[in-house]
């Protein structure tokens, strides 16, 4: 698969995850998610892959910069905002382990 089909498949993710938690399937959240992952997403890999910056430390770092525009673009409430942001990631983590294993450390 190619890079950009990563990318894809994490925007698809993370915006299904986000429309359960929210209960209901708007556009403008799934935008602003697709919009925060187009800045997290290309961010995370250059830092992981030639960096070498360990993958557990930038997933909580990109949940901590998607909750915070999660925070100030949607004003879900501060609760709701990292809930989001956190499960969205995890889940869009899980699914990276699923298909290729466990990162190392």
């Amino acid at each position: 698969m190619s890079i950009f089909a990563y990318l894809l498949l994490t925007i698809a993710l993370e915006g299904a995850a986000l429309a359960i938690l929210m209960r209901k399937v708007s556009l403008f959240p799934q935008a602003v998610l697709a919009l925060a992952n187009c800045f997290t997403w290309p961010l995370l890999q250059v830092l992981w892959r030639n960096v070498g910056i360990n993958i557990w430390l930038l997933e909580f770092s990109v949940a901590v910069v998607e909750g915070l525009i999660l925070l100030l673009l949607l004003q879900p409430g501060k609760k709701h905002a990292w809930a989001y942001a956190f499960t969205v990631n995890a889940v869009s983590l899980g699914v990276g382990i699923l298909l290729h294993g466990l990162p190392a450390p």
